[in-house]
């Protein structure tokens, strides 16, 4: 996933060379731009996020599913932040012994 807005300063054909580059898809955070949205759809980018008017946001997953696309307004899982200097291991535990019935080792 992209950080917030990511595609505002770093375009939809970045993104399209990160997901050729590694084979998956990356999901991309337009943030409350509809148009950066369609950038990213004539890209070819198929994995968004829109964080603007939910009127709005139902007309991009209107134009969205005639691409095959899907077009997300929040995350369904928590992210986990890392920083350069944390044990993704340890952080990922962490993350896990918080929630709610939390029985699943990593």
């Amino acid at each position: 996933m992209s950080v917030p807005d990511a595609v505002v300063y770093a375009g939809p054909s970045y993104f399209m060379a990160l997901e050729r580059r590694h084979g998956r898809s990356v999901l991309v955070d337009c943030g409350d731009r509809a148009g950066d949205v369609l950038a990213c759809l004539r890209t070819g980018l198929r994995t968004l996020m829109f964080r603007g008017n939910p009127e709005v946001a139902e007309r991009l997953r209107s134009i969205a599913d005639q691409h095959a696309a899907s077009l997300a307004s929040c995350l369904a899982v928590p992210l986990i932040e890392v920083g350069e200097d944390d044990d993704l291991a340890r952080s990922c535990r962490r993350h896990v012994d918080a929630a709610p019935a939390a029985n699943t080792s990593v």
